[in-house]
């Protein structure tokens, strides 16, 4: 899968919302003229941490399904773009940016209150 950092930003189908800081995709990465090579990659949103939703505090599991279900009206079975940045740190997944058009999706988790900015280390205990 090292092939996958050689490329930018790219086109991709949403295939599901996980939780509200990651997502399915199915990326199409080009290979020649009017071929595709499609492969369904999770991502973890770059930049934001939401509420989880096996957190033991039913406000923040209240919060994580919240976000879960903002993500799932405004990207799932969308088209949108991701940047693949490097794999995530759990293995499994990629950290990435994701946008609908011009509008990045950690920003919009964060402008409506779904999600906190995240840089990596220690999260914030309101979030997770």
């Amino acid at each position: 899968m090292s092939t996958l950092l050689s490329f930018k930003r790219l086109n991709a189908w949403c295939t599901r919302v996980i939780d509200g800081d990651t997502v399915e995709l199915d990326v199409y990465f080009p290979v020649r003229k009017k071929v595709r090579l499609v492969e369904t990659v999770v991502v973890r949103i770059l930049g934001i941490d939401s509420a989880e939703i096996r957190d033991k505090d039913p406000e923040k599991r209240a919060k994580a399904k919240a976000a879960k279900e903002f993500l799932r009206v405004v990207i799932e079975h969308c088209d949108c773009q991701v940047e693949l940045v490097n794999p995530d740190k759990y293995g499994g997944r990629w950290d990435g940016k994701v946008y609908q058009g011009s509008a990045s999706l950690a920003d919009v988790m964060i402008q409506v209150g779904h999600a906190v900015p995240y840089s990596g280390g220690k999260r914030d205990a309101g979030t997770s």
